[in-house]
């Protein structure tokens, strides 16, 4: 595997460490450009990336498969680019490469709260054309190469149900989808209260905690975190 850095808790960093000399041959340290980039050397690269996989992170998507990323429409930045829209070309120059797009699908501001998939937003890190599989705890939608109408159906289906009516709306009222569509019953119950129901008992009983792989943060800090 090419890596251009590993990044996680100290316990990650000590199994990195007592890795045998044949499990470090495994990983090949190397420059970001190199694998953040087709370009230079790409009859090589394609050969040493069948299958890719691209997984970034969203803070937000609209019904066409925008994504948003790194500043909001006011122009205020919140984060770096960074490789994200490098490795969502790539997955599509590549012949048989996935971008996948992973964020929350709504969240909690002033105690209100709000979709993480709009209809449409005023800045965007990865347009439309680029849109391939998005991934919210309601599931994933696989919308590469899907009309705008088939991309906005599989993105309300993970959306928040709270939400779903009002986005659905203003895709009728711009004419992409069709005025007697009904999102599916199985996808009308994508509640916070739902995941708690589903996945309460599982936390509670230690087997679906929220650092799997260890985490240097206290316990006081990890309460913090969603406030």
């Amino acid at each position: 595997m090419h890596a251009g850095f590993l990044f996680g808790c100290n316990r990650f960093y000590e199994r990195l460490r007592h890795l045998s000399p044949d499990e470090r041959r495994a990983f090949r340290m190397t420059r970001i450009g190199y694998t953040n980039h087709l370009y230079g050397n790409e009859e090589l690269k394609r050969a040493q990336r069948p299958h890719a996989r691209f997984i970034n992170t969203a803070m937000m998507a609209t019904l066409l498969g925008a994504a948003v990323s790194d500043a909001l429409e006011d122009g205020r930045v919140v984060s770096g680019v960074g490789g994200q829209y490098n490795f969502v070309a790539q997955a599509h120059e590549l012949d048989d490469g996935r971008s996948i797009l992973n964020l929350h699908a709504s969240r909690t501001d002033k105690g209100r709260p709000s979709s993480n998939i709009r209809w449409s937003y005023g800045h965007t890190t990865i347009s439309r054309h680029l849109r391939d599989i998005f991934v919210t705890e309601y599931g994933a939608a696989d919308v590469r190469g899907l009309s705008d109408r088939d991309t906005i159906a599989a993105m309300l289906n993970i959306t928040d149900s709270r939400f779903q009516g009002e986005l659905l709306k203003e895709a009728k009222a711009a004419g992409k989808i069709e005025k007697n569509y009904e999102i599916p019953r199985a996808f009308r119950n994508n509640t916070p209260e739902w995941l708690e129901k589903t996945l309460g008992l599982a936390r509670k009983d230690g087997s679906l905690p929220s650092y799997p792989f260890g985490t240097d943060l206290t316990d006081e800090e990890i309460a913090l975190i969603p406030r």
